[in-house]
């Protein structure tokens, strides 16, 4: 990210070039993209908040079935998720609050703030599906209440020290067009490592690279994978009885499932980064759209977790009931031949 021209002074001619290319790259690109871009960010908006409302409808509808039926941790971990979307959908908003060319009016502080929630929320659903499929197989350690509240915790001081490098390096990036945008920059601590200019970019890079795709999913998606494998022929045996098996099943292969579209994209978008010198506005817009698309199949994730949830603890209850009319039904024939045989 190129430093702010309005705190830091040109210290040469090629400081000066980059903001005078930043200026007409600006300019080129409000000229290009006008009242599309409006109507884009519009629709962008529309579907954003479609989803939210049905992942809220949906998310509320499983939390109230469980208040009729016995209540383990699988359901109590399934409805953590739907807090931590929550968060995101309180972050989509303020996001679409600050308009189409993300204006960030507040402090320094508030755009610290907004990072780190902005990288918690991924985090925290990854430990959370972590967590649920490591109980759900049977890990020893999660077994008993004591040490999955332990667990929790240990977690929760992971995170934290995992994204004290947020707080340090979010910053308020002030351009020649009084336009301030909330950023992850990491280009103070390149110039400290003594990188080019022309460099710096790469560690805040491999910055999202790390936290967007690799702890975020690429991660919890390999340490489930195993695990998720074995689970499959416990399902519908004594150990499903609650259907802790097949729901964790269900909520780790959509979680996949939905992910690893956007999980990509970050990815190559920070290699391409990595490899090559910034790209321009047209490059730009096209893995904006993209990632932005991405982003919108990941929150099919907040609707379809809850649905498939639904619809197996309905399967299940009809399950039960058949098996139990059946039951029945066997019994009175019994005791219908055994009355005829007596007559």
């Amino acid at each position: 990210m190129i430093p702010s021209p309005t705190t830091d002074a040109p210290r040469s001619i090629m400081t000066s070039l980059v903001e005078h290319n930043l200026t007409l790259t600006e300019l080129k690109f409000e000229e290009a993209v006008g009242s599309d871009g409006d109507t884009s960010s519009m629709i962008w908006v529309i579907l954003f908040s479609i989803l939210m409302v049905l992942s809220i409808l949906s998310n509320i509808m499983y939390i109230v079935t469980l208040s009729c039926r016995e209540v383990t941790s699988t359901h109590i971990i399934i409805a953590l998720f739907f807090i931590i979307n929550l968060v995101d959908y309180i972050l989509m908003l303020f996001e679409f609050s600050l308009g189409p060319d993300s204006h960030f009016p507040y402090s320094g502080g508030s755009c610290s703030l907004y990072q780190y929630l902005l990288q918690l929320t991924p985090l925290l659903t990854a430990a959370a599906l972590l967590i649920l499929i490591l109980q759900a197989a049977g890990m020893l350690v999660l077994r008993s209440r004591k040490s999955k509240m332990v667990i929790l915790m240990i977690i929760f001081i992971i995170v934290f020290v995992l994204l004290l490098p947020t707080l340090v390096w979010s910053e308020l990036a002030i351009y020649p067009s009084s336009r301030r945008n909330c950023v992850m920059d990491m280009s103070s601590m390149a110039n400290m490592m003594g990188m080019d200019f022309t460099t710096q970019h790469i560690l805040t890079a491999l910055y999202y690279i790390i936290y967007k795709s690799i702890i975020s999913f690429w991660l919890p998606s390999l340490i489930i994978l195993l695990p998720v494998i074995r689970m499959f022929k416990r399902i519908n045996t004594d150990c499903d009885k609650n259907l802790e098996i097949s729901l964790s099943i269900a909520v780790a292969i959509s979680f996949i499932v939905f992910y690893f579209p956007l999980a990509t994209v970050v990815t190559v978008r920070q290699i391409f980064l990595i490899q090559s010198e910034p790209m321009d506005y047209k490059e730009k817009y096209l893995m904006d759209v993209l990632e932005s698309l991405f982003k919108l199949l990941s929150f099919f994730f907040h609707v379809f977790r809850p649905l498939v949830c639904l619809v197996l603890i309905q399967g299940a209850s009809i399950t039960q009931e058949t098996l139990f009319l059946n039951d029945k039904l066997r019994y009175e024939e019994k005791k219908l031949l055994k009355t005829d045989e007596e007559n």
